[in-house]
């Protein structure tokens, strides 16, 4: 079965630098020819292995750098594409100098692996080496393929076949228990060294109590392996040893050193309600008294890193992991939990009804929340709307809403009733009618068309207003809608406007009527005469001054001649007959009608009556002779 893995490896390091100044830079004047080619599968590594039947499968990744090596000329490519299927690589760039078909071609995994005189991998790769912790990844694998052939296609390259590469160090697997038993050690450093003491690598931490290591190749090799447990030094000596380039071994040594003692641990969680203060687990050691060092994880892998105890004050469940160690002890590890429940909260409002006017100012009802749960506001009424966040209402309309607020759970506090709700009555607001005079007053006019009045209603709301009349004595008549009033004589009407409330409206009435009474009073007539004086001879006609009158009122005339022996007045018509010489005052009189009144009723004019002058030419009679 294949398992994937992600190892820290100890290493023979290679150099990393990937433009590194022993690469041989492009030939100058050398012809450019664009190459591509495939790799095979399982040529090179990448961070991440698969241990499969005690070898290793390797993997390409994009990007990566691969050295070819021809005529003389080191050209780099880079692995532009990964088959998903098959793991092939294919690798990209330009050839340059003279490449020809058929040329002999070395390729080298990774390009900075290239010593830039031989061409070749660089001599101390293979050799001894400072060691180092990482990963199995390029900067730590070293293939080469010699015996590939250039194809040359007019002005395109490539390799003839899917080449292959070798791994030119092994990947050495390590692991150290007890001799005889099956504890696997966790050692606290590691030495290598080859046959002349001299030190190869150093490694200073495990993972999963396996080291994996890249070392070069030997043939009949001595090695020793110096290691550190519990503040002993162990060496072990291996002769003999075969390591082939490109080959996977794994080893297990065997460390005869004491049984340890035993620790005597105990542990302690919490479990408690949520107070706001910090909690941890409690770790006892009681066998050794004093110098055992305890370290901490919250996870359930990885290292021991903390030195202090993790404390918890949100409410959940948390495990905590402990590792109590001691030189000649055996290491102990467990783990106990913090378990802090939420505590109980509640919400409420400071008011359970609220009533409101329309047109007041958007508002609050102030909520108390003793716990961290999130609240949101909502209400399916249509007269309000309500900020999700705030619970702030703003008023749009009269009638009542229930306002509601909901609370989820938070991290610290559970709450028994997460729905809570208000009521808001909003009444309608305060509407009034009214009209500005109380007893308006009219004249009747002689052109019928000017006999009308109107007085609107001052309306302060959204009723809608008709008009009506009654003790009508002026022949009147109103339209409803808009409160024109015409008439047709004196007298009076009492007019009233009569508001009805909207059903959906946002105003009410206390008074739902308004009235005025309107008077039609006589209208204001005059009488005068133009001429003041007039002057007339014995021998004149009778005549008629003109008078001006405004009004229907009855004329009556008379003069202050009362004996006639200057003129006469037709006491109807005014119609003046000359009597003699002398002169007479001429009175018109006017009475009031039906529809006027007089605040002048009388006009007056002067009558000078003369005898006409006879000339001494004037002739006498009819043909008489002139006097003499």
């Amino acid at each position: 079965m294949k398992t994937n893995k992600i190892f820290s490896l100890a290493v023979l390091a290679l150099l990393t630098a990937a433009c590194s100044s022993d690469i041989a830079p492009e030939q100058q004047g050398s012809r450019v020819i664009p190459f591509t080619a495939t790799l095979s599968a399982g040529t090179a590594t990448t961070r991440t292995i698969e241990e499969e039947d005690d070898r290793l499968v390797t993997y390409w990744e994009k990007k990566e750098k691969v050295a070819l090596i021809h005529d003389g000329v080191m050209d780099v490519m880079e692995v532009t594409d990964v088959d998903d299927e098959t793991g092939a690589a294919t690798i990209s760039g330009n050839l340059t100098g003279d490449p020809q078909d058929g040329d002999d071609v070395t390729v080298i995994y990774p390009a900075s692996a290239v010593d830039g005189e031989t061409l070749d991998v660089k001599d101390d790769l293979l050799k001894e080496q400072d060691g180092d912790k990482g990963t199995i990844s390029q900067q730590f694998d070293l293939r080469k393929s010699t015996g590939a052939k250039l194809q040359v296609v007019g002005e395109a390259a490539s390799l003839k076949g899917i080449v292959s590469l070798k791994n030119q160090l092994a990947i050495v697997q390590l692991s150290f228990r007890n001799d005889g038993g099956d504890l696997y050690y966790f050692l606290t450093q590691l030495t290598i060294k080859d046959g002349n003491s001299k030190v190869l690598t150093t490694v200073n931490e495990t993972v999963e109590n396996t080291y994996w290591i890249a070392m070069a190749p030997a043939k009949d090799a001595t090695f020793s392996f110096e290691f550190i447990k519990d503040g002993e030094t162990y060496t072990c000596t291996k002769t003999g040893v075969t390591l082939e380039a490109g080959k996977y071994y794994q080893s297990t040594m065997m460390v005869n050193a004491p049984e340890p003692e035993q620790l005597t641990v105990s542990a302690t969680g919490y479990k408690g309600t949520y107070d706001g203060q910090a909690h941890g687990i409690t770790v006892t050691v009681t066998e050794p008294a004093t110098g055992a060092t305890i370290k901490y994880r919250t996870t359930a892998d990885g290292e021991y890193n903390l030195t202090s105890n993790p404390t918890y004050t949100d409410a959940g469940k948390h495990t905590v992991y402990y590792q109590v160690t001691k030189d000649k002890y055996e290491t102990v590890t467990g783990s106990a939990d913090v378990e802090i429940t939420q505590a109980a909260a509640t919400i409420s409002f400071k008011e359970a009804t609220i009533t409101k006017t329309y047109g007041d100012a958007a508002f609050t009802n102030t909520l108390t929340n003793t716990g961290d749960g999130a609240v949101k506001y909502s209400t399916t009424a249509t007269n309000v709307t309500v900020n999700e966040s705030t619970g702030e209402v703003t008023i749009t309309g009269a009638g009542e809403a229930t306002i509601k607020a909901t609370v989820t759970d938070g991290t610290n506090y559970t709450y028994a009733t997460k729905e809570i709700s208000y009521t808001l009555t909003v009444n309608k607001k305060a509407g009034s009618i009214s009209f500005a005079t109380a007893a308006p007053s009219q004249a009747l006019s002689a052109t019928t068309a000017d006999n009308t009045y109107t007085q609107t209603v001052t309306n302060i709301g959204d009723g809608m207003v008709t008009y009506s009349i009654s003790d009508n004595t002026c022949g009147a008549t109103i339209n409803a809608s808009t409160g024109k009033v015409t008439f047709t004589q004196v007298g009076s009407v009492k007019v009233t406007a009569t508001v009805a409330v909207a059903e959906d409206g946002i105003y009410s009435y206390a008074t739902t009527t308004a009235t005025y009474t309107l008077t039609v009073a006589k209208a204001a007539g005059s009488i005068s005469y133009t001429t003041q004086t007039v002057e007339k001879l014995t021998t004149d006609a009778a005549f008629t001054n003109t008078l001006t009158k405004v009004g229907d009122g009855k004329m009556t005339y008379s003069s202050s001649d009362t004996d006639g022996k200057v003129v006469t007045v037709n006491s109807s018509t005014g119609e003046v007959t000359i009597k003699g010489a002398g002169e007479a005052t001429i009175t018109a009189t006017v009475a009031d009608s039906d529809t006027y009144t007089y605040a002048t009723t009388t006009a007056t004019y002067k009558v000078i009556v003369k005898v006409p002058v006879i000339s001494p030419h004037d002739s006498f009679g009819d043909g008489g002779d002139p006097l003499k």
